[in-house]
């Protein structure tokens, strides 16, 4: 999902309070690849990020 369908989505979620208001200000990763890799973000722990998809497919599971 690019960032400019995200912030809107985002900020909606947060204005009909499904959310809390640090989410619509969430770092938000450029992906490069078909894959998304959660090694991609610098010293980040797997419980530490938020995925969001619009594919289960494009989620690497692998170690």
């Amino acid at each position: 999902m690019e960032e400019t369908r995200f912030r809107p989505i985002a900020k909606r979620l947060v204005e009909d309070d499904y959310t809390q208001p640090w989410f619509a200000y969430i770092e938000y990763i450029q992906w490069q690849g078909p894959v998304k890799d959660l090694r991609f973000i610098p010293a980040a722990q797997v419980g530490d990020v938020l995925l969001v998809e619009e594919c289960v497919c494009n989620i690497g599971l692998d170690p």
